[in-house]
């Protein structure tokens, strides 16, 4: 099923999608145990989850394709 390009960038979408929303998760538990709460501090975690969502997006499609 997995042969064609359709299935492949449906699966490389949700799996992008839900790689973005671990490490977004990730960062919204760190801020509840105290970490990151400053604006500044806030904004440079927002740029680092984007950063590694970017990064964890394009291996994804490197690994599917």
């Amino acid at each position: 099923m997995l042969s064609t390009p359709m299935h492949k960038a449906l699966l490389w979408a949700f799996s992008a999608a839900a790689a973005y929303h671990m490490l977004a998760g990730f960062r919204h538990l760190l801020m509840d145990v105290g970490f990151g709460e400053q604006l500044a501090q806030g904004r440079r975690s927002a740029i680092v989850v984007i950063t590694l969502g970017i990064i964890l997006t394009i291996f994804i499609g490197i690994w599917l394709w």
